[in-house]
């Protein structure tokens, strides 16, 4: 099935074609190379603050396990119908465009 891979960063951009034929993908990519933000906290996106730390994990630890199991499992089945939705839509709205 062909499809386009994006990443942040590739290894050998010399084998790049080889690559697009064999996986019958297009492969864009930011740079070359391993990124180091892999390490940089202050890049993730997410600030931990003690005392909302201490509330949230009080508030996952007085949650029954079936419950969160529960909640889980419904979040999963969530993603994976709207994975299948945009699998739907792109290949019917964009993928014929570029045949």
């Amino acid at each position: 099935m062909p499809c386009d891979i994006a990443t942040i960063g590739l290894e050998f951009p010399d084998r790049k074609e080889d690559l697009e034929k064999k996986l019958k993908a297009n492969i864009v990519y930011g740079m070359v190379g391993t990124p180091s933000i892999y390490n940089a906290k202050y890049l993730s996106g997410v600030e931990k603050h003690y005392a909302n730390y201490k509330e949230k994990y009080e508030l996952l630890h007085t949650k029954p396990a079936q419950e969160m199991k529960e909640e889980k499992q419904e979040a999963r089945k969530d993603a994976t119908i709207l994975a299948d939705e945009l699998t739907e839509w792109y290949e019917k709205n964009v993928r014929p465009r570029e045949e």
